[in-house]
């Protein structure tokens, strides 16, 4: 039998292979060695100068196997650990097989028992007494999309994901973020980070009177993305026109969470249509006074309008305003903000298949080994339209939400989820204990389902 060299080898940019730094080294190679159950094998270490690769120069920590069997199950064994890799990215490892013949000879360091025990040599001493090896990261490159559904919580969503891309990144995932929206809060977000966008800021008045700063969204193309959710329609209709002063004629606006749709008409109103009594006076077009409106003249709309592709996103269920529909003369199809937007050439579009179609968001799922799905609204359009397309795709992934769940519905319904997660706190430190705690169980390959609640 011949004995077989297995190295690991850490390039460095200088050679300055102190024992404190070959310690750390012999630290992770003992993890990966450990972890591949490749047990009863000499180690020895080397210092080189050359590396084929790289030039640079080359510190081994050097396993060598009884055969040379043995010594190709262990290689391939330990090719085929990403962990060992994604932990040791910072020092560019490599891992060869029987390669240094030629070479040698090197001291003898210790060995690594059957039982996981290391007997020290006095040469090994420095670097192998007393040396635990850290358990190995559990992500080992494995793709993670964090899916986060801002709805009425923007903020909150940010700050969690942004809390578990930073704990995945620690256990050495390769995370995405993905910004997500049905046409309600997030969507200006949604698409300007999906679409790679920028923010425009602008002055609006709002109904009180007030001037204050907003923002649109801008996209490549020239596409202006205003959200309605959280503005009065007086402020809709401002950055409507202000979208148009700025010369852009393709506007996607999110049309869900206005915070006094009742007063609908104040869109148009902002964009030039005049409501009129029975004597032709001016009617202010407030809910209270809509009663008073006996005819609309539209001579004064925007004709700038008449230029543009307008969409307005929504996946709101509420009923179809007749009243409003009538008065403006335009299909039934949704509530008044709708109906007012499709009295100055708006179309309508499903919210959360539109943006998750414009950012690509089937295509980011489809490159993901597991998805984690942060909603506020297990029921809104955006977790309905997410939860069935990692259903399509196959893809396992879990949900964490702000509110009770009812888990063991939701895995039934979605064969999926391998796991349900409650956030009650929304503090950083309950976001990563959720994470390490909860979440990262799922993520194994041949995890079975759980229900958490």
């Amino acid at each position: 039998m011949i004995w077989q060299y297995f190295p690991i080898g850490f390039r460095f940019p200088v050679a300055d292979f102190s024992d404190a730094t070959r310690r750390a080294c012999w630290k992770i190679t003992l993890a990966a060695l450990k972890n591949g159950e490749t047990q009863g094998i000499t180690l020895y270490d080397a210092q080189q100068t050359y590396d084929p690769g790289s030039g640079g120069p080359v510190y081994l920590c050097i396993a060598c196997f009884y055969g040379i069997k043995q010594a190709r199950a262990s290689a391939k064994m330990l090719y085929t650990l990403d962990r060992l890799t994604a932990r040791l990215c910072r020092h560019q490892p490599f891992l060869q097989a029987n390669a240094l013949e030629s070479f040698g000879p090197y001291p003898l360091l210790g060995t690594l028992g059957a039982d996981g025990t290391i007997a020290v040599t006095e040469a090994g001493e420095p670097l192998l007494k007393d040396l635990e090896a850290p358990p190995m990261p559990r992500g080992g490159g494995m793709r993670l999309l964090l899916i986060s559904d801002a709805d009425a919580n923007e903020g909150s969503a940010e700050s969690c994901t942004r809390t578990l891309g930073t704990a995945a990144a620690e256990e050495d995932f390769s995370v995405r973020r993905l910004h997500v929206a049905d046409g309600g809060y997030g969507t200006v977000r949604a698409l300007v980070t999906g679409r790679n966008g920028r923010y425009e800021t602008v002055s609006v008045n709002r109904a009180d009177g007030e001037r204050v700063s907003d923002v649109i969204g801008v996209l490549p193309g020239g596409v202006a993305v205003i959200e309605a959710a959280g503005r009065d329609c007086v402020t809709i209709g401002a950055l409507i026109r202000k979208a148009l002063d700025l010369g852009y004629r393709k506007i996607c606006l999110g049309a869900s969470g206005c915070i006094d749709p009742g007063n609908a008409l104040e869109v148009p109103a902002a964009l030039g249509m005049r409501f009129l009594s029975e004597t032709d006076e001016p009617v202010d077009p407030q809910e209270q006074n809509l009663s008073q409106i006996a005819r609309i003249d539209r001579t004064g709309l925007d004709a700038r309008l008449s230029e543009c592709e307008c969409t307005a996103l929504t996946d709101a269920c509420a009923e179809d305003d007749a009243a409003i529909a009538a008065l403006l003369d335009v299909p039934a199809k949704g509530h008044a903000l709708l109906c007012a937007l499709g009295a100055i050439g708006f179309s309508t579009a499903p919210g959360a298949e539109t943006v998750s179609g414009m950012i690509d968001a089937s295509g980011a799922i489809r490159q993901c080994d597991f998805a984690v799905l942060h909603t506020f609204c297990k029921d809104g359009g955006t977790a309905q339209w997410t939860l069935a397309e990692l259903n399509a795709q196959k893809k396992p992934a879990c949900l964490l939400g702000a509110e009770p769940l009812d888990a063991q519905r939701l895995m039934r319904e979605n064969p999926v989820l391998r796991g349900v997660v409650r956030l009650a706190d929304g503090s950083e430190d309950a976001q990563r204990a959720a994470f390490f705690g909860e979440v990262l169980p799922m993520t194994g390959k041949d995890v079975a389902k759980t229900e958490r609640i």
